[in-house]
C-alpha cells in the first residue's frame, strides 16, 4: 500500500529547491534535512496509526491474550 514513499518523499525533498529556483525562491540551507525529518516522523506516525487501528480490527485475540 505504501510502497516506496521513502523513496517519492526523497525525491520530492531533492528537486523542491531546484524547482522553488526556477521560480525565484531561495531555500534555506537546511531545508533538506529538516523536511526529511519531518516526512520521516509522518511516515512513523501514519504507520503506527494503521498498526494500531488493524490491531484493533483484527479477530484473533492476538499472542499475548488472556484464555
Amino acid at each position: 500500500m505504501f510502497n516506496g514513499w521513502k523513496t517519492y518523499s526523497g525525491i520530492l525533498i531533492a528537486a523542491t529547491p531546484t524547482l522553488a529556483g526556477l521560480f525565484g525562491y531561495n531555500v534555506s540551507a537546511g531545508f533538506d534535512v529538516e523536511a526529511s525529518e519531518n516526512i520521516n516522523d509522518l511516515i512513523l506516525l501514519l504507520g503506527s496509526a494503521i498498526a494500531i487501528y488493524g490491531r484493533l480490527v483484527a479477530q484473533s485475540k492476538g499472542w499475548f491474550a488472556k484464555n
